[in-house]
Order: structure tokens, then sequence, then C-alpha cells
């Protein structure tokens, strides 16, 4: 018995579908590499702050606080990262340079508290907070800005930074102690110490 269909329209249907469920899997890869590109940043992030291009080579040097551990990490924007732990707490301190003003100031700080704060902050808020934070000179005599975030936050195991903003000819230094709220208030003077050290070669 012959089919009711015939040849040329059975070799049809089959190529109609073939191109089909081709054309479905390249929108659904089309799809999947879009959001991957929307979602991936522009550049690194050094830690709570702004993205920024990279690191940059410098010769720098610094006293390091009794009791903190170094880490080696892959990262090429850290030029050092230190572990500093109080029983199961711990909290992490980097030493990172960067280019030029790296966002500035603000707009670092900024970010700072929005990543730590339970609330938005206003402009003049911001400003508020920024005009109380310590001053201090380095042992190279740069001037450097030590912003203390530990008061932001209310609960003691929630999440805080400190975070000295160093300037440089050219370049920006960021030594930042971020984790366990206990941990960092309790290595705040040694992060100010750390930074009050540091010393350039250049």
């Amino acid at each position: 018995m012959r089919s009711k269909y015939s040849l040329p329209v059975i070799l049809s249907t089959i190529i109609f579908l073939i191109f089909s469920i081709s054309c479905g899997k390249k929108n659904e890869v089309r799809s999947f590499k879009e959001e991957i590109t929307e979602k991936k940043p522009a550049m690194e992030s050094h830690g709570h702050g702004m993205n920024v291009p990279g690191a940059i080579e410098t010769n720098i040097k610094w006293d390091t606080p009794e009791g903190w551990t170094s880490i080696k990490t892959e990262s090429k924007l850290r030029l050092a990262t230190f572990s500093v732990k109080e029983g199961d707490r711990e909290a992490i301190c980097t030493i990172i340079p960067l280019s030029g003003d790296a966002g500035g100031m603000k707009a670092n700080v900024q970010m700072w508290l929005a990543s730590i704060a339970d609330r938005e902050y206003s402009e003049s808020e911001v400003d508020n907070f920024i005009s109380k934070q310590k001053k201090f000179r380095t042992r190279s005599n740069n001037e450097g800005t030590f912003i203390d975030f530990t008061d932001i936050t209310s609960k003691e195991f929630d999440l805080s930074i400190v975070v000295s903003i160093i300037n440089f000819p050219g370049k920006t230094l960021f030594i930042k102690l971020n984790g366990d709220k206990k941990v960092v208030k309790n290595n705040t003077d040694k992060i100010f110490k750390l930074s009050k050290s540091i010393e350039s070669g250049e």
C-alpha cells in the first residue's frame, strides 16, 4: 500500500525540523553568551570599592604587624595579603597600589558604605563622614587618610572595614582590612601603624 505522503514532502518535513532545532540551539547559545557578557565586570574590583584597571609596579616597604600571617595569592593587584585571626573569626588585609586616584576617595567610600551599611547615605552624609576621618603622614611623608567603618554597623558579627588611602605622585595606595567586625575593630591600631610605616623607595 502506497503512503499518502510523497517522498518530497517527507524530505521537506525532515529538513524543516532539522533547521528549526539548529536555530533553536543557536538562539539559546547566543542568549547565554549575552547574559554572561552583561554580567561580566569590565575591570577587576579591588574588594569593596571601585572597579579599576589593575595594580602598577611600585617599590614600597612597610612594617608587618605582629601576629599577622602573610598569604600567597594569584591576584596581580596585590602587593601583599595578610590573614588576621582571633579564634574562628578572621579578617583579611590587602595592600594594593593603583594608578591615578583610582576613582577618587568619595566614590570609593560610597561603594564601601553600600557594601556594609543597612541604609543608603546621602551625598552630604558621605561628605560629613569623610571629613571626620583621620589624616596622617607616612614614613616617607606621603599624605594619607584613615577611614574607619566599624561604627557603621551595629551588630557584633557584622562585616566591617578600615582602610588607609595614601597618595603618591601618579598613584594611590589602598591598605584595607575587611572581615569580621570584632577582628577588624581589635586591629584598627595595628593597620594604622602599618599605614604610617609605609616607605616608598622611589
